[in-house]
């Protein structure tokens, strides 16, 4: 969610300011392991 939302609010302020300056933009991120997570090769 939080990634489409930045990314719409980047195009946006783009075609409003038509202005186009690269940004880098990091989002916190969450590893949630869950059952059908497993090693490769283990069953």
């Amino acid at each position: 969610f939080q990634m489409g939302q930045k990314a719409a609010e980047l195009i946006i302020r783009e075609i409003e300011t038509k202005e186009r300056n690269p940004q880098t933009i990091v989002l916190p991120t969450e590893l949630i392991i869950r059952e059908s997570s497993s090693r490769k090769g283990s069953q």
